[in-house]
């Protein structure tokens, strides 16, 4: 088994955007959603980072409903071998980065103004699924 954990690379598994029309100057709040769940063994996992955007969600009305699901495949070192949170962790800090760039260029790609994602709180998204038992001890 190798020292460190490795980043095998990623691939994105679903793109959906529905633009939602907007009277003028009208206001809207957008609340990202995201979730990351893994699956593997002890010698590789795979993670899915998401995100949505939803109108009827939020509560409120929003320019775009989205959805992006992003896969990321790691081959586990032995630093990380024992601790599902650290593998969460390091699963979620580096499949951040290409969800944002993506949703980003998404949005730009429709004739809007570039919507960049608000960066996450990784300790928080971890202990959330950790309470909430998503997360495999």
């Amino acid at each position: 088994m190798k020292e460190k954990t490795l980043f095998k690379g990623y691939r994105f598994e679903h793109s959906d955007i529905t633009l939602n029309p907007l009277t003028k100057n009208e206001t809207f709040k957008i609340a990202p959603h995201f979730e990351c769940k893994m699956t593997g063994n002890n010698e590789t996992y795979n993670a899915t980072l998401s995100v949505t955007i939803n109108s009827s969600v939020a509560g409120n009305k929003t320019p775009f409903d989205l959805n992006v699901v992003l896969t990321g495949a790691f081959e586990l070192g032995e630093d990380l071998v024992s601790s599902k949170k650290g593998q969460l962790r390091l699963a979620i800090e580096t499949l951040f980065p290409y969800l944002r760039a993506f949703v980003t260029n998404l949005t730009v790609s429709c004739g809007m103004p570039p919507f960049i994602l608000p960066f996450v709180d990784t300790e928080q998204m971890v202990s959330s699924m950790h309470e909430q038992s998503d997360l495999p001890n």
